[in-house]
């Protein structure tokens, strides 16, 4: 079905700086965004000694601090933040406030004006929390106790940012409040546990009559990674993925009734080897896990989260669709997480991030969730995945040049391909290194030596990267706030085990793109040989001459062709970031069956019906692929039944054509050969007949094989 929406990317103008001025700046890729920011310490002198708190109240905007009890001094040490922006009040009030029964009684108060509150400029050291006298309901200040508060304007990159509870997430639960903040997070440093099974000694078995079977289990880890059982064979090498640990146990069972047997085995950790967390077409990190082998730094990469536009409502507050977002991006072992910003539709965060680059043929990862862990009663509830995981190669960025985005956020659903918002964001690459490093880095191999020199199976890789997904999503789980497990698989896990017809249908399309220049190529050599423009096939056949009789510059005009090819796509190059392409994902031409079994899960949990029409298609599908593949397979036969005398009189007029070919190509001299036959090639359409070449007629009656099939 056609698409309902725009899925292009857009290039957008955001205000930003780009690092031009020469004031110190940390925000050169996203615009500022203003805070007032009120930090309460704590106070002293109360006239009451009951449960104290502190409300802070600007307009429509309220937080409250935590309960205190028995005490005059209480100390709270709490951070609000109040977007400036947003602001309708030319006040905030501040107020004492002690729990009498079921009344809250106002112990004091201050007011302070927006416009006689300081600003926090950038690398000012934080400021300094003063006191304040408390006015009462008559107005008297100093009767009621003494505040002590810090109050300034600063913006996002301000070090109380990540600490303070906005006040546009007045709604989220008091302990829920870490759920809404920005964080950094790491992923811990994975190794490879190798085992090797030399031999055993003095088994004893069951059955003495029956010849064993014998087996190793080996079980690493907490009851988590039990399962995680390898069946090997004598001499052979066990691998599993662990965190390096302090203390570990490492348990050795098999078909032993007696404690005389004996087990030699080798074990050691393997730090040579690139641990893969992802895909390797996706992968972020290519480096070796010893940190001994880390390759140096390249380059710096910035990312600048701007905001989000038209997301689709993902739940229902209250009777109100909205969307609590929040974006997750990933390079190498750090991971960003900007603030949630609740009940928005178009939310704003503004935060920027940098890493370091290793290598610049690595992808940085980007995604926006919604938050679903907000209130008390959430529980450990999913955060769902908003549109497609954004993925950016940086080898295909220009180096120092800002890319200023609108990225469509894309899902599939089963009614077909929805657009669920559009990512703002700035990207920069800047390369640290000399133009000889550029191509010094180009030659090297991506992944670390014993990568090529002992590779492991492609099964292997992919038992072993499951492994390490695990390890990092139960490693982020344990944060403050946490990186759930969802929003980390989702990071990091490629396509399940699933059929598509559709993106079958991509890859045909791709393969077919990538030889588009061989079907232009024989259609223009088809065009010459059937003389359409005769002054084109006569230049091209004096130029062939000519190489003909100087063959010696055949090879040098060859690279100088692909040279100015080259030079002339460079002037055309692309100058967007990839992007995801609607009509190479062939969704236009999917129906909704085609959608529903794309998105089933795997086991299927489809209907019978539904089950049977989609085998009876994929019967359909295998008939021409094993069409394809017997047609194919009665040529190749065909091509060996010339030298194996099954057909005596066709291997008979090969053979005499080898001897007349071996004579003539040794007496003859091959400029003249290849003349001749360019010329046979390239004649007169008057001088041809339509029917099959010799040589096509002799191929076409060997034998096959086919024959013996049942």
């Amino acid at each position: 079905m056609p698409p309902k929406h725009d899925f292009s990317l857009r290039e957008i103008k955001p205000n930003i700086d780009g690092g031009k001025t020469l004031t110190p700046n940390m925000l050169t890729l996203v615009e500022p965004l203003y805070f007032v920011y009120v930090k309460v310490v704590r106070a002293s002198h109360l006239p009451l000694n009951q449960a104290t708190y502190v409300e802070v109240k600007s307009g429509n905007y309220k937080a409250t601090t935590k309960y205190i009890q028995g005490t005059l001094a209480p100390i709270w040490n709490q951070v609000f933040a109040f977007n400036k922006d947003r602001l309708q009040a030319k006040t905030i009030e501040i107020s004492v406030r002690g729990k009498v029964s079921v009344t809250n009684e106002i112990i004091g108060s201050i007011e302070v004006g927006i416009g006689d509150i300081p600003t926090r400029l950038q690398g000012d050291s934080s400021l300094a929390p003063q006191w304040y006298g408390l006015e009462d309901k008559n107005g008297v200040s100093g009767r009621s106790g003494n505040l002590m508060l810090a109050i300034w304007v600063g913006n996002q990159v301000d070090d109380a940012f990540s600490l303070a509870w906005h006040l546009d997430a007045a709604s989220v639960s008091v302990d829920k409040v870490s759920n809404a903040r920005p964080q950094v997070y790491y992923s811990p440093r994975l190794w490879y546990l190798k085992i090797k099974v030399n031999g055993a000694q003095d088994l004893v078995v069951s059955d003495p009559n029956r010849k064993p079977e014998v087996y190793v289990k080996a079980t690493l880890g907490n009851k988590m990674i039990k399962e995680i059982i390898w069946w090997i064979i004598w001499g052979s090498v066990l691998s599993l993925c662990i965190k390096l640990l302090r203390d570990c146990c490492l348990l050795f069972q098999g078909p032993m009734e007696k404690f005389s047997s004996k087990l030699r085995v080798t074990i050691y950790l393997d730090g040579v080897y690139h641990v893969f967390d992802e895909p390797a077409l996706f992968s972020t990190d290519l480096k070796a896990s010893s940190p001994k082998l880390t390759p140096g730094k390249v380059g710096d990469l910035e990312l600048g989260i701007l905001k989000a536009e038209g997301l689709v409502p993902m739940k229902s507050k209250n009777g109100l669709k909205t969307t609590d977002a929040y974006c997750v991006a990933k390079y190498g072992p750090k991971w960003t997480r900007t603030s949630t910003v609740v009940s928005s539709l178009e939310p704003k965060w503004m935060k920027q991030y940098q890493w370091d680059v290793l290598d610049p043929c690595t992808v940085i990862a980007i995604g926006v969730f919604d938050n679903n862990n907000l209130q008390a009663g959430d529980g450990w509830a999913t955060d769902r995945l908003i549109g497609k995981v954004i993925r950016i190669r940086l080898s295909t960025l220009e180096f120092g040049r800002i890319y200023k985005y609108a990225y469509p956020l894309v899902a599939l659903m089963p009614d077909g391909v929805k657009k669920m918002g559009e990512l703002h964001f700035t990207l920069r690459f800047i390369y640290t290194k000399g133009s000889g490093d550029k191509i010094y880095q180009y030659t090297q191999p991506m992944l670390p030596k014993p990568a090529y020199t002992d590779p492991m199976s492609v099964y292997q890789i992919d038992s072993l990267r499951n492994q390490a997904v695990r390890h990092i999503a139960m490693r982020l789980a344990r944060a403050e706030p946490p990186l759930r497990r969802e929003v980390v698989e989702s990071m990091l896990s490629g396509r399940g085990p699933v059929w598509s017809i559709r993106r079958g249908k991509a890859n045909f399309q791709r393969v077919m793109e990538c030889l588009k220049f061989l079907k232009t190529a024989l259609i223009w050599l088809d065009d010459l040989r059937q003389w359409k423009n005769s002054r084109t096939t006569i230049v091209m056949f004096a130029a062939f001459s000519v190489f003909v009789y100087y063959s010696e510059i055949i090879i040098p005009s060859f690279f100088a062709f692909l040279f100015l090819k080259a030079l002339h796509n460079y002037f055309k190059r692309p100058r967007d970031i990839l992007c995801l392409d609607t009509n190479l994902s062939q969704v236009e031409s999917v129906n909704t069956l085609d959608w529903q079994e794309e998105l089933d899960t795997f086991p299927s949990s489809a209907p019978f019906e539904d089950l049977r029409l989609r085998y009876d298609r994929l019967r359909a599908i295998g008939y021409r692929i094993e069409e394809t593949v017997g047609d194919l397979a009665t040529q190749l036969e065909r091509f060996h039944a010339i030298f194996s005398w099954r057909d005596r009189r066709a291997t008979l007029i090969f053979t005499l054509f080898c001897l007349v070919a071996w004579i003539m190509f040794y007496l003859v001299p091959f400029r003249l050969l290849f003349f001749l036959f360019g010329t046979y090639l390239m004649r007169s359409p008057r001088f041809r007949v339509t029917l099959p070449p010799i040589p096509q007629n002799v191929f076409r009656r060997l034998p096959s094989r086919d024959d013996c099939l049942l």
